[in-house]
């Protein structure tokens, strides 16, 4: 199998011609195939041969690019001159016939579901993981120029992670496939949308402000997880929803920076007067435990994960009314009795409540 990223996958520097008689080869680079030609002697020409990252499966020769669902290279080699193990050791063939390379499917693989766009047709799908995430991915109308099947899968895990990051549970996959082949280095004409609905599950143990800089996909040439070419579009912790916008075809995994004893931040709330704060935490988990709601007096505090998302909710005793919260409050929300606080530092912050206005009627006497 020949799939350089920078193509001329097959160069003879020789001069000589390559022996026409070659068989059984997968070469990606129609403008660099030496001569051989698609459909002559089980040759595969111009077509991506669908490889996952390279994985290291131990041993001498461990380390091999595996076929993925989809992949031309299946079952399309020969059984003639076919060694008896692939390059981890693994029985081939595992069907009638053996692959094409040096790497042998011995599962079953399932083909991913796919989903058709149009040119000049918006669309839309969503896919649910193990997790109970929600991934929904839009294409708008003019991001494809011809029919193109667009496949998609949410795997379970990844090979490896970018330095200092922890995987959030959530991945996913998406191939393009035009006349049925899979298209290599498909580039979208105009980005598409992924929004991810993940779970406090998910982030567990997570910074979760550090998500927005979290989404990065799978280089398959390196094996390095890389950023470009995405760009994250909002984040809204108070509801567990982002969205990234991307342009090319990968893996696409999400990732966050690991709580640590130092990601811990305190809330302070003081109370002025006559009245009462609800404190309720949306998410609370990692290091510094899961905090429900509870009702602040005059003074309190809580140490809570870097990231967490505090509500606050001021209400004034009989006779009382809510005048305003001072300290570490957002402009804007100082009169409103419920507000929202990013954990992100230790932050202090008073509400403040006033005698209501009374109204004294006094007789009058006519004489």
């Amino acid at each position: 199998i020949a799939n350089s990223t920078s193509g001329g996958d097959c160069v003879n520097d020789t001069g000589n011609s390559l022996n026409a008689a070659s068989s059984n080869n997968l070469i990606e680079d129609a403008a660099n195939a030496c001569g051989l030609s698609d459909g002559v002697n089980g040759n595969i020409i111009g077509q991506d041969p669908v490889l996952d990252a390279l994985t290291d499966f131990g041993g001498p020769g461990g380390q091999v690019f595996p076929l993925l669902a989809g992949s031309p290279a299946i079952d399309a080699g020969t059984n003639t001159g076919c060694p008896a193990t692939d390059q981890r050791g693994a029985t081939r063939p595992y069907n009638s016939v053996c692959d094409i390379g040096a790497y042998e499917v011995d599962t079953p693989l399932t083909t991913p579901p796919m989903v058709t766009l149009t040119p000049g047709v918006s669309s839309s799908f969503a896919i649910t993981t193990t997790t109970g995430a929600s991934i929904t991915v839009s294409v708008p109308p003019g991001a494809v120029t011809q029919t193109t099947d667009l496949l998609y899968q949410s795997p379970s895990t990844v090979p490896g992670s970018p330095p200092n990051l922890t995987f959030a549970n959530i991945a996913l996959t998406l191939q393009a496939q035009i006349g049925g082949n899979i298209q290599s280095g498909f580039t979208f004409a105009q980005p598409i949308n992924i929004a991810i609905d993940y779970t406090d599950a998910d982030i567990a143990g997570l910074i979760e402000s550090t998500l927005a800089t979290g989404m990065y996909y799978l280089n398959t040439s390196n094996g390095l997880w890389q950023q470009d070419g995405i760009t994250v579009v909002s984040h809204d912790m108070a509801n567990n929803h982002i969205v990234f916008s991307i342009s090319h075809l990968t893996q696409f995994a999400l990732f966050g920076q690991a709580e640590t004893a130092a990601t811990g931040f305190t809330l302070t709330v003081t109370t002025v007067g006559s009245g009462t704060v609800t404190v309720g935490s949306r998410i609370g988990t990692g290091s510094f435990g899961s905090f429900g709601s509870f009702v602040c007096g005059a003074v309190c505090t809580q140490v809570y994960s870097a990231g967490t998302v505090i509500t606050l909710t001021a209400a004034p005793a009989g006779g009382w009314n809510f005048n305003g919260w001072s300290g570490d409050v957002v402009a804007g929300s100082v009169m409103s009795p419920t507000i929202n606080l990013l954990m992100d530092t230790d932050k202090a912050i008073t509400a403040t409540f006033g005698l209501a206005e009374q109204k004294l009627y006094l007789p009058v006497v006519m004489k």
